[in-house]
């Protein structure tokens, strides 16, 4: 049998054999429902997990997935889980006849992400940790690697591979600490999450906490943020070529200043919510990701500003 996506390194030829079986009963299933027409979504140059946000897009909105570039597809997109992308020939060949989503989206790093932060709020979340006084937060410069401790200043050397950013305050109230997640479909941010743990954890995963009292909450981005922070957050994502993905972003207590601390541009979940609400949710991401990326746009040949 003919293998027809790409897996990653060490994927069992068994298991190989049953994502290509799937794919073809999914192309099959698609067929038959569309009307003989099957649209189909490239993912390169990596298979996307089934973890992914983008993933369970495609299935509500009835697209097949492959990082096949052989096979027909109507929309790609660069899906690439690393900090750091490198130009890819064939997806600069691709994107020069039709826009590839996040063509532009080259690097994710703590540092970089501070330094467009600088650019575009005018004020930075890194500080020198051998001249800083009080406590900081040490992390990989690399992406989700989930790593932070708290460390206390001035340090006595620093680790070339870690970025030392202020403790923000983002105490919601007594033992917790609330982070703002928010989807970006270009200029589009059609919800946000407020994200809760206990402060003592704050670098944990969400999921380590079913306990906490005070639940994940799905509200506007109007709530939380004013329409100034939302123009800046907008310019911010164009700056880094996010086209689609996730911020995350850290509202200080004790100076009233968001932070985006975090983006990603392969995101997960999202796994913190009920079922019903994960539903909704993904049905309004569905939306938003269908009026802005499903039909036909020229390609952008540089960067953003």
């Amino acid at each position: 049998m003919c293998i027809i996506n790409r897996y990653r390194k060490g994927v069992p030829l068994p298991k190989r054999l049953l994502e290509d079986f799937i794919y073809r009963i999914r192309f099959l299933k698609l067929y038959l429902q569309n009307g003989h027409t099957v649209k189909t979504f490239l993912f390169y140059p990596s298979y996307p997990s089934k973890r992914s946000v983008l993933y369970k897009l495609m299935g509500i909105l009835k697209y097949n997935r492959t990082n096949n570039p052989r096979q027909k597809f109507d929309r790609a997109i660069h899906w690439e889980t690393e900090t750091y992308r490198q130009e890819i020939p064939l997806l600069k060949e691709i994107h020069a006849r039709r826009p590839v989503i996040n063509y532009h989206c080259r690097d994710i790093s703590k540092r970089f992400i501070d330094d467009v932060h600088q650019e575009i709020f005018g004020y930075r979340t890194m500080i020198d940790p051998l001249l800083f006084h009080g406590p900081c937060v040490r992390k990989s410069n690399l992406n989700a690697l989930h790593d932070g401790q708290v460390v206390e200043c001035p340090v006595t050397s620093v680790e070339p591979d870690a970025v030392y950013q202020i403790l923000i305050n983002n105490e919601c109230e007594p033992g917790i600490v609330e982070d703002i997640r928010i989807p970006v479909f270009e200029e589009e941010i059609p919800l946000a999450y407020l994200k809760y743990k206990p402060a003592d954890n704050r670098f944990g995963s969400y999921l380590k906490f079913p306990h906490l009292k005070k639940h994940t909450e799905i509200v506007s981005p109007d709530t939380v943020f004013s329409d100034r922070e939302l123009e800046q957050i907008r310019k911010f994502a164009r700056r880094i070529g996010l086209e689609y993905g996730e911020l995350d972003i850290l509202r200080n207590r004790d100076d009233g200043r968001i932070y985006i601390v975090d983006a990603n541009n392969t995101p997960t979940g999202p796994s913190h919510l009920d079922k019903q609400t994960r539903r909704e949710v993904l049905h309004i991401m569905a939306r938003s990701f269908r009026d802005h990326f499903l039909f036909c746009r020229p390609p952008t040949d540089s960067p953003p500003a």
